[in-house]
């Protein structure tokens, strides 16, 4: 272990000032010591007035909390990267700290963040994709009880459900328009029944072949509209 990495891992803080360091309250750190989730070489002393090792506490932290509980309630808890150690803080170090230099224009190109700031803003970023994510499961859902949004198959199937019938409707006049025409007329009325069929079972097939015509000219996607513009006021609503 190199001499700047001991340094670290042997600051030693009380419990509250380890908690506003990590960003939690300090009777969050006592509970992490009671559930042994900070335990052995994390602490220094013994019961009430025992202090912690920081970067130990930290990475046994690290170790011991799930990615779930990281993901949730403990996002914003510091446990990767380095730490804003508050003024007085009472920290135990050993070895001295060199001078700091100045920096300046010959200063050379800056190191990468560690891997453990890189998994820590992967966290936050995570969770705020899973709440955009629920923000607009319900928007849609608060759409669909509103009649914006229907499932297209039973739309669909409604749709064919009504031509269908009014197809059977047509079709089944034809022998009653037969009767009358041939009656008005004084024709015969198997010969009406007949051109009257002919006719408009031509006459579908037209209506048919013109609507795959149009079907094909719709594109196969539809992009939707913006959510501002599909959550208007109430029904009855009035400017």
């Amino acid at each position: 272990m190199s001499a700047a990495a001991l340094a670290a891992s042997e600051q030693v803080v009380s419990k509250s000032e380890f908690a506003a360091l990590i960003g939690v309250s300090p009777g969050r750190v006592s509970q992490m010591i009671a559930e042994g989730k900070i335990d052995g070489d994390a602490l220094a002393g013994e019961g009430r007035s025992a202090k912690v090792r920081v970067e130990v506490a930290r990475a046994q932290l690290r170790e011991r909390t799930d990615l779930g509980q990281r993901l949730g309630n403990g996002i914003e808890t510091r446990l990767d990267g380095a730490l804003p150690f508050p003024a007085g803080a009472n920290l135990a170090d050993p070895h001295p700290k060199a001078a700091p230099r100045l920096t300046g224009a010959d200063d050379g190109p800056q190191p990468p963040p560690a891997p453990s700031d890189q998994v820590a803003d992967r966290l936050k970023q995570l969770k705020l994709l899973d709440a955009e994510r629920r923000e607009r499961q319900a928007l849609e859902e608060d759409l669909a009880r509103r009649g914006t949004y229907v499932r297209s198959d039973h739309s669909r199937a409604a749709l064919v459900g009504v031509a269908q019938t009014m197809l059977n409707v047509f079709e089944g006049s034809i022998a009653d328009l037969a009767q009358a025409l041939a009656t008005r007329f004084e024709l015969p009325h198997r010969d009406v029944s007949h051109v009257l069929r002919q006719e408009f079972r031509a006459l579908r097939a037209r209506a048919a072949e013109a609507a795959r015509k149009k079907a094909e000219e719709l594109p196969r996607l539809i992009l939707e509209s913006a959510p501002e513009d599909l959550t208007g006021g109430a029904p009855g609503e009035e400017d």
